[in-house]
């Protein structure tokens, strides 16, 4: 039987802010690589036989902090990019 694992990407200082979507550059926060490498230690005893990430940065540091325990490159696939929020996209939240 096969697992899959799906991870959303860890913590940015977009979060709670703005609709980062689709935006490229928006990369993980000193908070989101320490959840990142966090979550890559907890399933280091994981049998992990590939590790595949969507192309934005956040995502990609995400997945290559899952894979470093393992040494597994990161399959990057466009299929797995965020959804596009349109106009929408990098707009702050208002409350």
């Amino acid at each position: 039987m096969t697992t899959f694992l799906l991870v959303r990407h860890a913590t940015t200082d977009a979060v709670g802010h703005t609709l980062a979507g689709r935006r490229a550059g928006v990369s993980l926060n000193a908070a989101g690589r320490a959840q990142a490498v966090a979550l890559g230690a907890r399933l280091a005893d994981a049998r992990l036989a590939a590790v595949c990430s969507g192309p934005l940065e956040r995502a990609r540091e995400t997945a290559e902090a899952i894979a470093a325990p393992h040494r597994l490159a990161v399959d990057v696939r466009d299929a797995l990019t965020e959804i596009d929020f349109g106009a929408w996209t990098g707009r702050a939240w208002t409350g």
